[in-house]
């Protein structure tokens, strides 16, 4: 299991989705409160929402929100040059506080990475949403590729994320996030003396 490294980003502003559940999965109480007209057991997540890459000096962002809500459903940045990668999704934990642990799971159906993340209040009244903050390894940017969907997991609910619109832009995205380091590793020839 992945660490908690930092608390939760301050840029956390991006769109939110509709709660499905996958097949053969409980989703738990909650889960049925968060998203109307989920597809039926088996079919995939639908388009409602768009992904969406960026990037600046020192990080590349990857984005899922659905047009008109105030906060993305998922954000994931990585700053290669800090070597870090962190994820925002706008999900609330059965029974969680703002502040609590939980664990976060994201998988598509081939890679799985589980992370220990922190609860905050979302921008979205009466949602909240989790954050985690690792090391950076191809493996988070593998949950973006090759798949239909991406699940987002916390304890009591889920969602499900239609991964055929990121396909364009993660490239992009991978490219950025596994370039070699911005801060090298190696001591400074000043530094030596």
């Amino acid at each position: 299991m992945l660490g908690l490294l930092a608390s939760p980003l301050a840029h956390a502003a991006s769109d939110a989705g509709t709660a499905k559940k996958p097949p053969g999965k409980k989703a738990g109480k909650d889960a049925g409160k968060q998203g109307k007209g989920a597809p039926a057991k088996g079919a995939p997540a639908k388009s409602a929402g768009v992904w969406s890459y960026s990037r600046d000096a020192e990080a590349f962002m990857l984005q899922y929100r659905v047009p008109g809500d105030p906060a993305p459903v998922l954000v994931a940045t990585c700053r290669p040059g800090a070597g870090l990668f962190q994820v925002v999704a706008e999900i609330s934990p059965a029974k969680a506080q703002t502040g609590d642990p939980v664990r976060l799971v994201l998988s598509n159906g081939k890679v799985a990475v589980e992370f220990a993340a922190s609860v905050f209040p979302s921008v979205s009244e009466g949602k909240q949403a989790v954050e985690a903050q690792v090391r950076l390894d191809p493996k988070m940017v593998a949950l973006f590729k090759a798949a239909d969907q991406l699940r987002i997991a916390v304890p009591g609910t889920n969602t499900l994320l239609p991964l055929a619109g990121a396909q364009a832009r993660v490239p992009d995205f991978e490219k950025g996030c596994l370039r070699a380091r911005i801060i090298s590793d190696k001591p400074s020839e000043a530094s030596a003396n």
